[in-house]
C-alpha cells in the first residue's frame, strides 16, 4: 500500500482540478484571465451546437492555445426531463434517451471539437452531473461508453467527496458544484483535499 506522500510526484500532496462547463460568457471574461494570471489552467466544457460554429467558438480557440483545455460536454446537453417544467414537453430527456442516441450525439460534438481544438485525447463532462439514461427498469449507465470515447469524464459528486488517486474510476470522476459558493469555502475544500492526499 502507498503512503499519501508516494501518491503524487515533486512532493505535492493532492491535486485540483478547475473546470467550467457550458462555454460561458463569464469564463473567458473573469475566469481565463485569472487563471492565466496566476499561471494556472482549467478545462472549459463546450457543446459544439448551432449554426456559424467556427464563430462563435472563434474566442476559445485563444484559450486553447493558451493551454487550457476544451473538454466535451455533448452536443445537446441533455438532462434529466425533472429540470423542465412539468407542463412544458421541452427538449426529451435523458429518461427517453438511449445508449445508441448519446453515442451519436457525443460522437458528433467530438468531430466538431476536433475541427477547431484537435486533441489527441479530451475529457468529458456529463451535463446536469447525470450519467444514466433510461429509467426503471430501462436505466443503465452510460459511463461505459464515456471510456470508449473519452480519456475521462467529471461527474457531480456528495459536498465534500474527494476522488482518491489510486482509486478513482477515470471515466466516473466525482466533483463539486462550485459556482455558488465563497471564496472561503472553496479554499476549506482544498485544504480539506489536500490533508487526505485526494484529488
Amino acid at each position: 500500500m502507498r503512503t499519501d506522500s508516494a501518491m503524487w510526484p515533486d512532493g505535492c500532496r493532492g491535486a485540483v482540478s478547475l473546470t467550467f462547463d457550458d462555454g460561458l460568457a463569464d469564463h473567458l471574461r473573469r475566469a481565463v484571465p485569472v487563471l492565466n494570471e496566476r499561471g494556472l489552467r482549467g478545462t472549459f466544457y463546450l457543446c459544439p451546437k448551432g449554426d456559424d460554429l467556427t464563430k462563435r467558438l472563434e474566442p476559445w480557440c485563444a484559450v486553447f492555445e493558451a493551454g487550457h483545455e476544451i473538454g466535451n460536454h455533448s452536443l445537446s446537453h441533455t438532462c434529466s426531463r425533472n429540470f423542465q417544467p412539468a407542463n412544458d414537453p421541452g427538449p426529451v430527456g435523458l429518461e427517453h434517451t438511449t445508449l445508441a442516441e448519446i453515442e451519436a450525439d457525443l460522437t458528433e460534438a467530438e468531430r466538431r471539437l476536433q475541427e477547431l481544438f484537435p486533441a489527441d485525447g479530451r475529457s468529458f463532462a456529463y451535463p446536469c452531473y447525470q450519467s444514466d439514461v433510461g429509467e426503471g427498469p430501462t436505466r443503465q449507465s452510460y459511463v461505459p461508453l464515456v471510456a470508449k470515447l473519452f480519456v475521462a469524464g467529471r461527474t457531480g459528486g456528495e459536498y465534500g467527496f474527494f476522488n482518491h488517486p489510486c482509486n478513482v474510476d477515470l471515466h466516473h470522476l466525482g466533483g463539486i458544484a462550485a459556482e455558488r459558493m465563497p471564496g472561503t469555502e472553496l479554499v476549506g475544500l482544498v485544504e480539506r483535499c489536500v490533508r487526505r492526499g485526494h484529488w
